[in-house]
């Protein structure tokens, strides 16, 4: 059994609790008994479709894993120019072609 819980299962223990002191103050159980899968969406104020899954699961005899963590992609690194080099090697190249192509031309 964990020592801790983090905060979603300590949220939960509290719709436990509260669920059921509302069943001792009712003098018994606020839902059927044989709506097992109601009980418990209303107990731990989870949604039906994910309380049948789990339970699906479970009757599947699948392992209930939680998704795994997303790692932070490293970005990757880029040159960064200034706007004058930029200008400078943009003005370098235009004048290189149409020198090129003069000399292709034989303008």
């Amino acid at each position: 059994m964990p020592k801790h819980l983090n905060s979603r299962a300590k949220e939960l223990v509290g719709y436990l609790i509260r669920y059921f002191e509302e069943e001792r103050d009712n003098g018994g159980p606020l839902l059927s008994i044989n709506a097992v899968r109601e009980r418990v969406t209303a107990a731990l104020n989870l949604n039906i479709s994910m309380v049948n899954s789990i339970s699906q699961a479970l009757k599947n005899n699948h392992i209930l894993n939680s998704p795994p963590k997303r790692r932070p992609r490293p970005k990757s690194v880029t040159e960064i120019f200034n706007s004058d080099s930029i200008r400078e090697e943009g003005t370098c190249e235009i004048t290189w072609n149409f020198n090129a192509k003069r000399n292709i031309y034989g303008q």
